[in-house]
């Protein structure tokens, strides 16, 4: 009988070796798949991370040279009796141009707004940055509401800022940013 009973004996240790590694296996298989789990959850936030930093590069929207940069809140000599600070860069182009949108975006503002913009269209892009594009002509391609992608032609240069005109500051489109609070950002931190 001692050598049943061994023999049962060996069978039940077996069994609850057998047994022991089954539940190490569940557990380890459990860690990996939290593991898992636990990455993708991370890489989901590190995309979100992503898609909501500040970091935005824009294409330009016409080509030519910077006339005069950034001097917010600075101001310069604009003629003999006034100075006023430019709120953006002019980059020279010649009446007529195509503008386009630097990003996709939403179109918020498709307006003439008066004497030192003229006709003007603004553009919210990701993470509530704007772009401004000022002394447009006012045939617009764009209206309020709009989508637009990178590379949409928004409207043509024209002559509609009338404190900022040809004669004094040449052949131009004034190209402004704002950020999400709408304060004025140097738009060369933006754009190449």
């Amino acid at each position: 009988t001692s050598k049943m009973e061994n023999i049962q004996e060996e069978k039940i240790n077996s069994e609850e070796e057998n047994g022991e590694d089954i539940a190490l296996e569940n557990e380890t298989t459990e860690m990996q798949n939290a593991e898992r789990a636990e990455n993708i959850t991370k890489s989901v936030d590190e995309a979100k991370a992503v898609s909501t930093s500040t970091e935005v590069k824009f294409s330009k929207p016409v080509e030519g040279k910077v006339l005069r940069g950034y001097t917010y809140p600075k101001p310069v000599k604009f003629n003999e009796t006034t100075q006023r600070s430019i709120r953006g860069i002019d980059i020279e182009s010649k009446i007529g141009t195509e503008v386009k949108s630097a990003a996709e975006g939403i179109v918020e503002k498709a307006e003439n707004t008066g004497v030192e913009d003229g006709v003007v269209v603004v553009i919210k892009h990701a993470n509530g940055i704007k772009t401004k594009y000022c002394n447009l002509s006012e045939d617009l391609l764009v209206k309020t509401g709009d989508k637009v992608e990178e590379g949409t032609v928004i409207g043509k240069i024209g002559e509609s800022a009338k404190l900022f005109n040809k004669d004094n500051f040449g052949e131009h489109l004034n190209l402004q940013v704002l950020n999400s609070e709408n304060e004025r950002m140097d738009p060369l931190k933006y754009f190449a």
